[in-house]
């Protein structure tokens, strides 16, 4: 009897195993059949993100997106970010406060005439004011540059 037992225990040990191979298998080709995200998706998600940021309620957290859209401009400046652009020209005149929409205004201009800025390089470890600052410094010298 207990050699008929320790059978059945087997049994069922090959059995889940079975099973489990089974499980990991087909595990494997669902997840390799799947295609991988495309350069168009990716971006997709990106600009829906930074969108959804810049339209947050809470000021902080606008003016940190702003930031981060100067950095990815800076980054990818042949990249398409017009639906970015326009999501930070709307916060030119709806921002909820003064700063995000003076804020706002820099980043437009940035987006608008990178050429000016392109040789301006942001650094992770920069704050959000150093950047805009050095955006209206610059933005301040072509203004004066041309009167």
């Amino acid at each position: 009897m207990i050699s008929q037992s320790k059978g059945d225990e087997m049994k069922r040990l090959k059995n889940l195993l079975v099973i489990a191979m089974m499980l990991v298998l087909t595990m494997n080709s669902v997840i390799l059949s799947q295609k991988p995200k495309g350069k168009n998706e990716l971006d997709t998600q990106l600009i829906n993100k930074s969108i959804a940021a810049l339209n947050h309620n809470i000021d902080g957290v606008v003016e940190s997106a702003l930031y981060i859209m100067l950095t990815l401009k800076n980054a990818f400046p042949d990249r398409n970010l017009a639906e970015i652009e326009k999501q930070i020209d709307k916060l030119i005149i709806n921002g909820d406060s003064p700063n995000i929409r003076y804020k706002a205004y820099l980043a437009s201009i940035y987006y608008k005439h990178y050429n000016w800025f392109k040789d301006l390089k942001f650094s992770d470890r920069e704050n959000t004011a150093s950047a805009f600052k050095s955006i209206s410094e610059r933005l301040n010298g072509h203004i004066f540059a041309a009167n």
